[in-house]
């Protein structure tokens, strides 16, 4: 099954549950909230589906700290919708979970900031992008463990020959770091190669609590291309509209040949307890309740 490019589905959060404390996560209030239970997700597909709507993404928190998050990929799948599990990787670099996990979704979304295992960590442990060693890695959601969860579902789907699509999520912000005159997206998924890690998607998010300027969203577009034409990166793409986050005035700005690179469609997420919420890009700083 292929993902449907622009999205067209819903966020269906499982649970609040997350170890990590990323600075800034526009899902701290689901902390609150009981986790979601058999009744109310199997409801929440079924209405999905009988929506006509293509594909559901299981998030959190962090979906894999609920103890049904491979039986829910399992029902949606069941229905004919595309299941999208978006997660840290925490438990995928068992290849037992693996291997559950690459039978029951279209395709696992991974998140990574960065090329530099300090500055991923400290995005994790509510620190920002600061570019210091932590003094311990985080519990759950590090580089480590990300990068390795990539790693083993790559391995474990070539041995089983799964035809789940493996990507990255990254979060856009104003990168210091030059590669070359490629940014630090271009440079997570040269690693990821490097490693041997075959990807089939790569997307750039925008979080209106980080300002991004415009050379830095052009220089993410670009990036995106060269990882589609030079990398073989199939589905790559921005998943937030720059003119919506004020970035820029007019999707005039961007060069043609990088227009199509802007998905721009904002998925609702459904909490918990059966309420809509808005999208992260949505959010102001303040809803996002940053410290």
């Amino acid at each position: 099954m292929n993902r449907v490019l622009p999205r067209s589905g819903r966020r269906l959060e499982i649970t609040g549950a997350c170890a990590g404390n990323c600075f800034h996560c526009y899902a701290v209030e689901l902390k609150k909230l009981p986790q979601m239970e058999d009744i109310g997700f199997k409801a929440t597909v079924d209405g999905v589906k009988g929506a006509g709507l293509k594909e559901v993404y299981i998030v959190g928190g962090e979906p894999m700290l609920h103890r049904k998050a491979i039986d829910f990929c399992r029902y949606a799948k069941e229905q004919g919708l595309m299941t999208i599990l978006v997660t840290n990787g925490y438990k995928l670099n068992d290849p037992k979970v693996a291997e559950e996990i690459l039978g029951v979704t279209d395709q696992v979304e991974i998140s990574l900031r960065s090329v530099d295992p300090s500055v991923h960590d400290n995005v994790v442990l509510g620190r920002g992008w600061i570019n210091q060693k932590p003094e311990k890695p985080p519990k759950i959601g590090g580089f480590k463990e990300a990068v390795e969860a990539l790693e083993v579902l790559n391995q474990v789907r070539e041995r089983i020959g799964a035809k789940t699509k493996l990507a990255v999520n990254f979060d856009l912000y104003q990168q210091a770091e030059d590669f070359a005159g490629k940014g630090m997206s271009y440079a997570i998924a040269k690693m990821l190669k490097d490693k041997g890690i075959k990807l089939d998607g790569f997307y750039a998010q925008l979080i209106l609590a980080i300002p991004v300027g415009k050379k830095d969203l052009l220089q993410a577009l670009a990036d995106l291309k060269i990882m589609r034409d030079e990398l073989g990166v199939k589905d790559v793409g921005m998943t937030d509209d720059p003119v919506r986050c004020g970035i820029i005035d007019s999707l005039d700005e961007v060069p043609e040949e990088l227009r199509d690179l802007i998905i721009g469609e904002v998925v609702p997420a459904i909490a918990p307890n059966g309420s809509v919420r808005k999208n992260v890009v949505e959010l102001t700083p303040d809803q996002l309740k940053l410290e």
